[in-house]
């Protein structure tokens, strides 16, 4: 694997970790739709 692989993999896994993954203490919702829960 190359560095720019390695790269593009990270950027993916912090958008999941983001955008997708789903956490219990967080009322099963993702990162970003709890603090838009809050922001509108």
């Amino acid at each position: 694997m190359t560095r720019k692989q390695a790269v593009e993999e990270i950027k993916k896994y912090i958008h999941w970790y983001n955008n997708e993954r789903i956490q219990k203490k967080l009322g099963y919702l993702s990162p970003i739709q709890y603090r838009l829960k809050f922001t509108n």
